[in-house]
C-alpha cells in the first residue's frame, strides 16, 4: 500500500506524505523482521533530509520520522546507545513533534519513544515518556496501556490496575480484536 502511495505521490515530492510513506514502509519492515528493507527506507529518509537541508532549525516532519525510524532499528540491533541518542534527538525537538499539523502528534511519538526505552532497558526513561504523552494528550490510550504494562512489570500493581482500568474504561466501545483489548 506504501509503495502504490509513493508511486502516486512521486519520487520528486520530498514533503509529506511521501516521506510519511516513507517512514511507515520503514516502520512495516521492521515489523516484517525485514531490517535490510527497514534500513533502505531509513536511508531514503536521511537522503531527504540531507537534500532539504533537514535539520533541527529548518524543521520539516522527515527529520522526525527519521530519528523514530532510525530509534526503533537501532534498538532492534541491539545498539543502545545510537537509539538512546536518536530518542534524546527527538526529546530535543519535543515542542515540533506535532508541528506541520501531521497525524502523528506529541502524544504518538512520546508514546513510541516510551517503546524503545522499553527495548533497551531504559525503564524509567520509559515511564518519563509515557508519562509525557499522557501530560499532552490525557485521552491517548495506548501511552496508558503502555504505562500500566511498565507499572505492572516494576510490580506497582495498585498504580497499574488504575492505569489499565481508565485505558478500559476509555477503549471500552474499541474494536474487540484490538490486540490491546484482547
Amino acid at each position: 500500500m506504501c509503495d502504490q502511495g509513493l508511486k502516486i505521490v512521486g519520487s520528486v515530492q520530498y514533503d509529506s506524505p511521501h516521506d510519511e510513506l516513507i517512514w511507515i514502509r520503514g516502520l512495516i519492515e521492521l515489523e516484517r523482521k525485514n531490517l535490510p528493507a527497514a534500513r533502505r527506507a531509513l536511508g531514503q529518509l536521511r537522503n531527504i533530509l540531507h537534500s532539504g537541508e533537514i535539520n533541527t532549525m529548518n524543521y520539516k516532519p522527515a527529520y522526525k520520522y527519521h530519528l523514530h525510524l532510525l530509534a526503533k532499528i537501532a534498538a532492534e540491533e541491539g545498539k543502545k546507545q545510537e537509539a538512546a541518542a536518536a530518542l534524546g534527538d527527538l526529546k530535543w525537538i519535543k515542542s515540533k513533534l506535532g508541528y506541520w499539523s501531521t497525524p502523528y502528534d506529541q502524544a504518538f511519538f512520546f508514546d513510541a519513544m516510551g517503546q524503545v526505552y522499553e527495548k533497551i532497558r531504559q525503564m524509567p526513561d520509559a515511564e518519563q515518556a509515557y508519562t509525557s504523552a499522557l501530560s499532552y494528550n490525557p485521552h491517548y490510550g495506548l501511552a496508558r496501556f503502555h504505562l500500566a504494562k511498565l507499572l505492572k512489570n516494576k510490580g506497582e500493581t495498585v498504580a497499574a490496575r488504575r492505569e489499565m482500568e481508565t485505558f478500559l474504561a476509555a477503549w471500552q466501545k474499541a474494536d474487540p480484536d484490538s490486540a490491546e483489548i484482547i
